[in-house]
């Protein structure tokens, strides 16, 4: 899929169950890239990432406080990177954040990485910005808003 162009899409998902099994319909990611998680606490973007680690065949590691996790694969390597806690660039550099933009075949999701300008992610990585929310009136409701810009 490295020649596709950018796409834009709005799905609505009426439970978690109906949100988990998205991940796994395929996706539209080449590596290098960046996802950019944002949403309201709870909304669901830690538990996207683990669906999409599951989806990838990735185990993922018990919910810590970390801002780095590392899954590996033997289809590659998957970095989640959770800005929420961060409070500094000292926090970032002591979490090995900017060295992950050093790779070229990186795949990238970072949860609130508003928190960021957005001229911190490299220009030749494709970007792909997911936004969850929670659906008015309905607890398990998510609205997901992507947005993938290619390189």
């Amino acid at each position: 899929m490295s020649d596709m162009s950018d796409q834009d899409l709005i799905q609505h998902f009426a439970s978690r169950e109906e949100l988990r099994r998205w991940p796994a319909t395929g996706h539209p990611v080449t590596s290098p890239s960046v996802v950019l998680l944002s949403g309201n606490l709870g909304a669901g973007k830690t538990q996207m990432v683990r669906w999409i680690c599951e989806a990838w065949r990735r185990d993922t590691a018990s919910p810590t406080f970390a801002i780095h996790h590392e899954y590996r694969s033997a289809e590659g390597t998957l970095d989640h990177v959770d800005l929420y806690r961060v409070k500094s660039d000292d926090d970032l550099e002591g979490s090995g954040f900017w060295d992950l933009l050093q790779n070229d075949r990186a795949m990238l999701f970072v949860e609130w990485a508003e928190r960021l300008p957005e001229d911190v992610w490299p220009r030749t990585w494709t970007k792909v910005f997911i936004q969850l929310k929670k659906e008015e009136g309905a607890d398990e409701a998510r609205i997901l808003s992507m947005k993938i810009r290619k390189r």
